[in-house]
């Protein structure tokens, strides 16, 4: 357990299913609110990032959450262990992100009575079709967001839903650029004319089928049945123990083409991007891909599927190109469209990227409206 430093200071919690979430997509955001004077406990599955967090001030709590396990008893316990450990903490409020920490802990604050702010990063590969779990998912969602102070979503098509289908106060509805980008750490790299002669693709994201890293392989072999200058990297966790993870005979197949290369999990993704010529993500679903966003900031032409938390980054033609999700032709028409562009238009695709990183997905434009809620919620709990 634990020990809350004083009983009188004003305290919030952070609830997620990855510390190296809260650290890499949330961290200036969690240090505007610490220095509100806010003691901030992250309630999350220890990792890595742990001791990083616990330099930057924050308060650590170990909670284990089976992210694929649909056992009620196990997500009955993890309810349970939400209450007891907000009830101890007993916050001014809580920041709620992801699936269950969204459900789990606002259900416990419901008996609390203490606000939350969900945060909906999209809503997944369970809600690509329709299944038992999804209806479920969509009922506690639904009670969940009428206790919930404020929801953040991160594209319209999103907040759409969750006005019309979870049929929530409109006034609880914000829209958010997806986690916005910290410009600085992710400044602008000029692309070099010197490497135009091996053209790197890179895909970031776990190695999910939902994340269309199937179509994405299978696209890079037949570009390199015919080239064999063109290279195809992949940047994220490959988990055969996920049920959507991609096949193991796709994984090993893969592994045999010299032209690809499977990166695996790095902390530090920047030095990867701007090593590329082009980064892909040929996604079925997403929020507003913290990935593309990272891209488009260092300056690299992106290819993502025409989905609704893509097209608010990619503008098609402009700084990248679209194609169809689920469709492994439409992929290898936009890379060999990539791979033909000239590099002259490539810089000016790299420009264009830049440009809409820094008017539409500054960080500091997601901080200030959390910061906002935040203020309201202290006014109101005087």
């Amino acid at each position: 357990m634990f020990e809350k430093e004083s009983s009188d200071k004003l305290s919030c919690v952070v609830a997620t299913n990855s510390l190296w979430n809260a650290y890499n997509f949330r961290l200036n955001l969690l240090r505007s609110i610490k220095n509100l004077g806010i003691e901030v406990y992250i309630i999350a599955p220890i990792d890595q990032t742990k001791e990083l967090l616990k330099k930057e001030g924050f308060k650590i709590i170990h909670i284990n959450i089976a992210s694929h396990s649909k056992n009620p008893v196990k997500d009955f316990s993890l309810l349970l262990n939400y209450y007891k450990l907000i009830k101890k903490i007993s916050p001014k409020f809580i920041l709620g992100f992801t699936i269950k920490p969204n459900i789990y802990a606002t259900m416990a604050s419901i008996y609390l009575r203490i606000p939350v702010i969900n945060n909906i990063t999209g809503f997944g590969s369970v809600f690509l079709r329709n299944s038992p779990i999804k209806m479920i998912i969509k009922l506690a969602y639904r009670i969940i967001f009428k206790y919930s102070f404020t929801i953040f979503c991160q594209n319209s098509e999103d907040k759409k839903y969750v006005l019309s289908t979870l049929k929530v106060n409109k006034d609880n509805v914000k829209l958010l650029p997806g986690s916005g980008v910290n410009l600085k750490k992710f400044d602008f790299v000029p692309i070099s004319k010197n490497n135009s002669n091996k053209f790197k693709f890179l895909f970031i994201g776990r190695l999910l089928k939902a994340k269309g890293v199937i179509e994405y392989i299978n696209a890079a072999k037949r570009i390199l049945s015919i080239r064999d200058d063109i290279y195809f990297k992949l940047l994220g966790e490959y988990d055969p123990s996920n049920p959507d993870s991609m096949p193991k005979n796709l994984f090993n197949s893969a592994r045999k083409y010299k032209n690809i290369s499977f990166l695996g999990y790095k902390d530090d993704v920047k030095k990867t991007i701007a090593e590329s010529d082009c980064v892909v993500l040929p996604s079925f679903s997403e929020g507003s891909p913290k990935s593309l966003i990272e891209s488009i900031a260092i300056g690299r032409p992106i290819i993502g599927s025409n989905i609704s938390g893509i097209r608010q980054i990619l503008v098609d033609e402009r700084n990248g190109y679209l194609c169809e999700p689920k469709d492994t032709e439409s992929l290898l028409e936009a890379f060999k469209k990539m791979i033909d562009t000239p590099i002259e238009d490539r810089i000016k695709m790299s420009l264009e990227c830049r440009q809409i990183a820094e008017t539409k997905f500054d960080e500091s434009i997601v901080i200030k409206k959390y910061i906002e809620q935040v203020r309201k919620i202290l006014k109101y709990n005087k």
